[in-house]
This record gives C-alpha cells, structure tokens and sequence, in this order.
C-alpha cells in the first residue's frame, strides 16, 4: 500500500511538471511542419527551442532521482519505497523519447 502510494505521489509530482513541457513540444513539432523550409531564423529558433526542452527534461529526470535518494537516505515512508526505475523515468517516460 505505501509503496503503490508512493508511486502514485511521483508519478502525479512528474507528470505536473511535464505537462507543460509536453505542450510546448508539440507546439515546437507543429511550427516545424508549418515554417517555410527558406525560413532558416525561425527553423534555427526552432532548433534551440528542442534542444531547452530535451535539457529541461534531463534536468526533471536527475530531479526525480535525487528526490527520490533524498527521501530514502532520509528514511521518509512518502518516496522511500519508490523504485529507483521510476525516478530515472519507467514511471513517466521521456517526452524526448
């Protein structure tokens, strides 16, 4: 029970902040497909623009797993019986893939 609950509070913490993240990926992908191919500025913004959400991904994934080290060498009962897996994301998974 504390363990599937503890699942449950990384899962909900990881998915509030990809949220977000998720939508502002597609948005990206769709002016990808809409911008002229002549348009090099905006595809190079475009560029950048993918490569921040890929970095802030990682970022959400050593979060995790920090917060989840953090929480077992503290012997808290909230994430001390998440698996490690979920904290480097088989819980949540990548958006970047």
């Amino acid at each position: 029970m504390a363990q599937s609950h503890s699942q449950d509070i990384l899962a909900d913490f990881a998915h509030q902040l990809r949220q977000p993240l998720s939508a502002i990926e597609a948005l990206a992908c769709y002016l990808d497909l809409i911008a002229k191919p002549e348009d090099e500025r905006v595809h190079e913004q475009l560029r950048r623009m993918h490569a921040e959400i890929v970095h802030t991904d990682q970022v959400l994934r050593d979060g995790l797993c920090t917060l989840r080290t953090y929480f077992s060498s503290q012997g808290s009962s909230v994430l001390a019986d998440v698996p490690p897996a979920a904290a480097e994301g088989c819980l949540v998974p990548s958006i970047s893939g």
